[in-house]
């Protein structure tokens, strides 16, 4: 992109170290791959061009983008409500720094968590978090509990019930919808 050579420096800069380092010419646009495998490299070459396509759909239509992300932001709204209606519940003192903060450290081990949805690495980092926030650790653990109940455990099982109720109307089978 010549809107990034602000300086007029990067042609130079990368043609004299890739000459030192034994490529020639349009070192880019190697042929081969040494170290992935050919199928490895087709699905990572259609991946980056389906990302570019995207990347260039969300240049076009900016405002595409808003309903998406009013839902994430609403969703994270309500769980952080939902983490405020614990505090509320159980009449533990706290502050927005705490709520905030407590949130922000959930959800963090959640995503970083080896297991799905962080199940037991959150409950724990949560706990030992809030604790270190002025929280009564016992406090801290009816919390997190309550919390992951109302925002994992019970909408789990309302899966599981709904894929139940759904199996037994043939919804599921095929009737409604097409498995791949």
């Amino acid at each position: 992109d010549p809107g990034q050579n602000v300086f007029g420096r990067a042609q130079s800069w990368t043609e004299s170290a890739m000459a030192g380092a034994g490529f020639v010419g349009p070192w880019k646009d190697l042929g081969v791959s040494h170290r992935m495998p050919w199928d490895l490299i087709v699905h990572a070459r259609e991946f980056a061009l389906e990302a570019a396509e995207g990347l260039h759909e969300m240049r076009e239509k900016p405002n595409s983008l808003l309903w998406p992300v009013a839902l994430a932001l609403s969703n994270k709204a309500l769980m952080l409500s939902m983490f405020f209606l614990m505090f509320l519940a159980f009449k533990v003192p706290f502050s927005p720094g705490t709520l905030i903060a407590g949130f922000s450290v959930g959800y963090l081990f959640t995503l970083v968590s080896p297991t799905p949805s962080g199940i037991g690495v959150m409950e724990g980092m949560l706990t030992i978090a809030l604790a270190t926030l002025n929280v009564t650790l016992g406090s801290a653990a009816v919390i997190i509990v309550a919390y992951r109940g109302l925002t994992l455990w019970l909408p789990l099982l309302y899966g599981i019930v709904a894929l139940r109720v759904l199996g037994r109307t043939g919804y599921a089978r095929g009737a409604g919808f097409k498995r791949r």
